[in-house]
Order: structure tokens, then C-alpha cells, then sequence
């Protein structure tokens, strides 16, 4: 029976679609008594929060809420305005949107999110907030396994929908990229190449936006399918088109990227754009996400570090939401830079606990 054909089955039995609900939330381990849902539910979930009572609930006890989408009692028209705000998707079906305060799968079915989305009223027809509260975090599904985000600064970042710890973050309200950008401050400041080696979804970009050279040029690479495109999408948002390329295979050798793509090994993202940016300029700081590593660049790592007069290193872990779970100072990075002489100068937790840094200077390093 075609997927069609099941949906409309199951919207002519509507206790399917309840139960659908309850194994959801059961499979999850959701406690009833911090589950919104309607009262009709009744004994199946017993326990839960009814519509009714919401607005007097302390929504930091709240993990889940059920909602309402096509017919039966109404929820208020204050509730389904808040819950994209301060909740992910989690569960939906023909009339049932689930939104939870865990990630815990990739959303399968974003058309059933989006009718429940259209639903919602304007921000202006809503119940007047205290201005601490007007503008929370916000996490929509985009389709395409990608939420859409809003940091406390009001930065729109797009994160894959399977990288729970990065929206988890944003969702709490951490302002990541600002606190990142104070960070990597001493080390990033005017700097006029950096080479982003394992960038992730672009949060180090994005931090580095208003710290380097007016005219710097930032190589981004990544290999990451469900990253590249998240990748491209919030340095776009950011305004950082006019400086960042993007490279979708590792180098080989780092003093290889000065000379372009040079075959099917090496693939810059660069096709249908307008800008080519000259990276044969001497690098000033090198990124490297202890997940991404070095590959085959790491027997030729000192050689260019060296050539470009020893750039300023940044090592993170986790930033590109790759737990490497390295020793004191980056691992085998770590290792590699102390040999060539540089020496430890930062080593900060950030976002809670959601990424490390490591920072390295040369004491040759000129200017």
C-alpha cells in the first residue's frame, strides 16, 4: 500500500493516529506529568498537562507537547505560537504535530510540521510577552533533515537536524558563535588567510566575521555531505560570501591549496561563482577540527607551517560536532604543533561544555 494510501487509513481511524502519540512518547521515555497534550487523551495518558492548565505551567518542566492539527478541541491560540520557539519537532502525523525538548531523531516528515507551522498565528496577533521573553530561541524545521535557528543576537544559523548537541545549545538560548568569537579573539584579530580545516556548519566562520583583515580570505573545508550545505547556507546568512571559499576534499599537502583544484581529487565549491579569491597569500591562521584531523597533510604540516611563517593555530573539539574526545591541547595535532615548536596559549571550554579550544603560537611568528 502506497504512503498516501496508509495516511489516509490512518486518518479514518483516529485512535491510530492517538496511539502513534502515546508509543512515541513512550518510546522516548516522555514522563506524562511533563507532557501537554489534550484532556481527551484521558487514562492513556494520565498524568499529562491538559491545554487548560498550560499557560499556568512552568515550561521549564515541560519536555513534550501534543498538538492539535486538523480537527478535535482546539488548543489556546497562545500555545502552538510558543511551542516552535522553545521546542524541537520530534513527532508528527496526519493530526498530531509533537514537539520535545530533546532531539531524538531526524524529522521524517516536515510536510505534516509545515501544516502545523502555516497554523500558527502572526507574532503580532499573539498575547503581549515581558520583553524578556519576546524574541526566545527558535528552532524550525526546513525539510531536507535541517532546522533553522536563531541565536540570542538574532543570527539565523541552519543546523542538521541530527546534530542534537548544537541545537540543544541554541535551543537553551547559548549565544555560541559570541562566545567563540571571544575566545579566539586574541589569536583570529586581523588576520588576512585562515584556513578552516574541518569547518562543520561554520560557527568558527562565523565567529571570526567582525575579527579578521577587511580584506581576508577564508577557505572553509569540509567533506560532510549533510554539512557542506549548512555550511555554504551560514556563511551566506552572515554576509561572508564575498571572502569564503569552499573546499570539499581534503588536501593532500596544505601548500597544494595556493594552486586551485587541480582534478577530480581536490573539489572547490566554486562552480557558478562569480568571485574567485586569491589563496596564494600566506596564511595567518589555521583551524583545525581535531575530528577532521590532518590526513595525508600531516607528514607536511611543519614544511608549510614554516613556509607561511608560522601561522597561528586554533585546534577545537566538537565545534563541527565531532566529539575527537583529544588529550590536553588537541591529540596527535597537539603533538605535531609542540614538535614544531609552538606553544600552548589557550585552552578554554566553550558553550557549556559543548566544544573545546586549544590555542598554539610560534614564537618566530612575525607580525
Amino acid at each position: 500500500m502506497s504512503e498516501a494510501a496508509n495516511e489516509t487509513k490512518a486518518a479514518s481511524h483516529p485512535d491510530l493516529l492517538w496511539a502513534e502519540v502515546i508509543d512515541f512518547l513512550d518510546r522516548n521515555g516522555i514522563a506524562r506529568s511533563r507532557t501537554v497534550a489534550p484532556a481527551e487523551f484521558g487514562d492513556h495518558l494520565a498524568g499529562a498537562v491538559a491545554y487548560p492548565d498550560a499557560a499556568a505551567t512552568d515550561w521549564n518542566d515541560i519536555s513534550a507537547v501534543v498538538i492539535h492539527q486538523g480537527w478535535g478541541p482546539p488548543p489556546p491560540p497562545a500555545l502552538p505560537s510558543r511551542v516552535p520557539h522553545m521546542l524541537l519537532p520530534g513527532y508528527a502525523n496526519a493530526v498530531f504535530a509533537v514537539y520535545t525538548r530533546d532531539a531524538f531523531a531526524t524529522v521524517t516528515t516536515p510536510d505534516h510540521f509545515r501544516a502545523f507551522m502555516e497554523q500558527i498565528p502572526q507574532v503580532d496577533a499573539m498575547a503581549p510577552q515581558p520583553r524578556a521573553e519576546r524574541f526566545p530561541p527558535i528552532a524550525v524545521h526546513a525539510g531536507n533533515g535541517r532546522m533553522i535557528c536563531r541565536d540570542p543576537d538574532f543570527r539565523k544559523i541552519i543546523v542538521p537536524s541530527a546534530s542534537i548537541r548544537v541545537l540543544g545549545a541554541l535551543l537553551e538560548g547559548q549565544n555560541i558563535v559570541s562566545g567563540l568569537r571571544e575566545l579566539v579573539r586574541p589569536l583570529a584579530a586581523n588576520a588576512r588567510m585562515v584556513v578552516d580545516n574541518g569547518a562543520g556548519i561554520g560557527l568558527f566562520a562565523i565567529a571570526c566575521k567582525d575579527l579578521l583583515a577587511r580584506d581576508a580570505v577564508h577557505l572553509a573545508i569540509e567533506t560532510e555531505d549533510t554539512d557542506i550545505p549548512a555550511l555554504v547556507a551560514n556563511t551566506e546568512l552572515a554576509g561572508l560570501f564575498w571572502r569564503t571559499m569552499y573546499m570539499t576534499s581534503r588536501p593532500a599537502d596544505f601548500a597544494d591549496i595556493a594552486d586551485g583544484p587541480k582534478g577530480e581529487n581536490e573539489k572547490f565549491l566554486w562552480a557558478e561563482r562569480k568571485l574567485k579569491l586569491d589563496l596564494s597569500r600566506r596564511c595567518d591562521l589555521l583551524h583545525i577540527d581535531a575530528g577532521f584531523g590532518l590526513g595525508e597533510a600531516s607528514g607536511t604540516l611543519t614544511h608549510w607551517l614554516e613556509a607561511n611563517g608560522w601561522p597561528n593555530v586554533i585546534v577545537s573539539d566538537g565545534l563541527a560536532m565531532r566529539q575527537a574526545q583529544t588529550a590536553d591541547g588537541g591529540g596527535d595535532v597537539a603533538d605535531a604543533l609542540s614538535s614544531a615548536g609552538y606553544r600552548n596559549t589557550l585552552d578554554s571550554a566553550g558553550g557549556d561544555g559543548l566544544y573545546h579550544l586549544w590555542g598554539w603560537r610560534h614564537p618566530a611568528r612575525s607580525g
